[in-house]
């Protein structure tokens, strides 16, 4: 219920806005693995952005994949950007990356994709990661993303 209640007040939420803070739970870390997945929905925009976890001010990530489930389009995603930002709700630092969404399908008048790539980038101690699907026109869009990676401690 508490999932269905985020989730709710985020969909609400988009009404006025092309983005939603993550839905999820908080991220697995066992030695240096880490693992974090969101979950998100945009209405009607060309950009649906998401973040994960805020990482602790000791430790670097260094993200070695992205996996994510995309539903519910009405239009095909052209790109995506995963971008380091100082804190979750925050725009980029300046550090994107700018991906081709894999092989989409079409059902029941939706379109579904998923992205699972290998990434090589270090996000720097306290910052958030983050993703964010772009569409050359208008599209509905929901997001569940899995960021895996190994965490190194900031010297």
């Amino acid at each position: 219920m508490r999932f269905i209640s985020k989730l709710s007040s985020c969909v609400i939420a988009l009404v006025s806005t092309a983005f939603c803070l993550p839905v999820g739970a908080a991220p697995i870390i066992a030695g240096s693995y880490y693992e974090d997945t969101v979950t998100a929905g945009c209405g009607n925009t060309t950009g649906c952005t998401t973040w994960w976890s805020q990482l602790p001010a000791s430790q670097l990530l260094n993200v070695k994949r992205v996996n994510c489930r995309l539903g519910g389009m009405s239009q095909t995603p052209i790109t995506y950007k995963f971008f380091v930002a100082p804190a979750p709700g925050v725009q980029s630092i300046g550090r994107n990356f700018f991906f081709r969404v894999g092989e989409v399908v079409s059902s029941g008048g939706s379109i579904y994709g998923a992205i699972n790539d290998e990434l090589n980038v270090l996000v720097g101690a306290g910052r958030a990661p983050a993703i964010e699907i772009d569409f050359a026109v208008a599209s509905n869009v929901s997001i569940n993303c899995t960021l895996i990676g190994e965490l190194q401690n900031s010297q």
